[in-house]
């Protein structure tokens, strides 16, 4: 018995879904079922050159274009801090 399901993809980091997994969620998606992405953090940590806040902006607008591509049905950022955040 075939039944759609959601399927949680979550990453520390923005790009870490596609690029970790954006193949096999192709293959979810092409299967029937729906995708939603969850980011930890917002990515601020990942340049020297310009703001934090800048930084943010463009790793969460590259992600929520990537997942479009992979047709994601909903993206959420929790945006904890870069580089502070561990498993409890």
């Amino acid at each position: 018995c075939w039944m759609k399901k959601t399927i949680l993809a979550i990453g520390a980091h923005p790009d870490d879904i596609e690029i970790g997994c954006g193949g096999t969620l192709s293959i979810l998606k092409d299967k029937g079922h729906d995708l939603v992405h969850l980011i930890i953090t917002s990515g601020e940590e990942g340049n020297i050159d310009g703001t934090k806040k800048h930084l943010a902006e463009k790793r969460e607008a590259e992600t929520t274009q990537s997942a479009k591509l992979l047709k994601a049905s909903r993206v959420i950022f929790f945006r904890e801090p870069d580089g502070l955040t561990a498993a409890s």
